[in-house]
């Protein structure tokens, strides 16, 4: 069974005061941007204002219905440090980014 996960999140920071949605593939910057929550990070010197996005912690989610249980579970690349769960078990901790 293949369940491409490719799509529709949720993207959320840890104190609730930023939730939009973001497309997987993608990153957060971009959602923020499309959502409106923060100004073109590519114009101007509008990056400067933005870093305080890489000091907290974000969190994307989405819900999915597996019909077996014996998975796995294929990621094609993480960016920076990362925690992975599933039905809130943790499947991976990643400390770096990469690639498959």
């Amino acid at each position: 069974m293949i369940l491409d996960l490719a799509g529709e999140w949720t993207l959320a920071d840890a104190t609730g005061a930023f939730r939009c949605p973001m497309r997987v593939p993608g990153d957060g910057i971009t959602a923020l941007h499309a959502a409106g929550l923060i100004p073109d990070p590519y114009w101007g010197r509008n990056e400067d204002g933005l870093r305080w996005i890489a000091g907290r912690d974000w969190t994307i989610r989405r819900t999915f219905v597996l019909e077996r249980a014996d998975v796995a579970l294929l990621l094609e690349g993480l960016d920076c440090v990362a925690e992975v769960r599933v039905n809130g078990q943790t499947v991976l901790q990643s400390a770096n980014a990469f690639r498959r």
